[in-house]
């Protein structure tokens, strides 16, 4: 085991072979770093300065935060538990799989060149999402608070949520299979489909229309279309 508690690494190559760890309370800083392969127990933070990578990896997290305009690579790489704060971008390369298990992603970008899949009940929130293939897993809930999904298709084995006084976008997606609860606003931004799926909406109200100018306007309190 290495523990890296308040050090700055700049570029350069991480084979892990074994476990990095950082304690609670200490900060990790990594610019330039290509870190693949072991373990990684995050109790305390690590925050990438600058564009690296973190590949084929058991990450235990705590807290990750990407700084703004910097790009963490996460290929082939299970991360499990605690908050990514991301203010830069999230990428998984072609051919590459991200697992994500009880992890909260908030803000910033995701570029999705691969697959992302939901192992464990979790959020990505605030996110303007590049999507080639999403999958969350059976019994599994993922909620999507205020994101904007593009592209791709989306495999719903479990759950996709969306909160109360939120909205979710789709523009381009493919989505089919399991369950939608959406208490809030799914709205289509561009041409989209939903397939083969129970889609149950916590509270439901229904168009209602009124008189303005001469002609009837809709308003749509759930799902609009653009």
């Amino acid at each position: 085991m290495l523990t890296l508690d308040g050090t700055t690494i700049t570029g350069g190559s991480i084979t892990d072979n074994g476990t990095v760890d950082v304690d609670a309370s200490n900060t990790l800083k990594l610019s330039g770093v290509a870190l693949s392969g072991g373990v990684i127990t995050n109790a305390g933070t690590i925050e990438i300065t600058g564009d690296s990578s973190i590949s084929n990896d058991s990450f235990a997290n705590a807290q990750l935060t990407i700084d703004a305009n910097q790009i963490l690579t996460l290929d082939g790489t299970t991360i499990t538990g605690g908050t990514v704060t991301d203010t830069g971008t999230v990428h998984v390369d072609a051919g590459n799989t991200l697992k994500l298990s009880g992890v909260a992603l908030s803000g910033g970008a995701i570029t999705n060149a691969g697959a992302i899949e939901i192992t464990g009940s979790g959020s990505i929130n605030n996110d303007s999402f590049s999507n080639h293939q999403l999958t969350v897993d059976a019994k599994q809930i993922l909620t999507l608070d205020g994101t904007t999904i593009t592209g791709g298709s989306i495999t719903d084995n479990g759950t996709v949520d969306v909160d109360a006084s939120n909205t979710l976008k789709l523009s381009g997606v493919a989505l089919s299979g399991g369950v939608i609860t959406n208490a809030g606003t799914i709205e289509i931004t561009g041409d989209s489909s939903i397939s083969n799926d129970s889609f149950r909406h916590r509270q439901r109200r229904y168009p209602r229309y009124r008189q303005c100018a001469g002609e009837r306007h809709r308003q749509h309190y759930r799902n609009r279309i653009d």
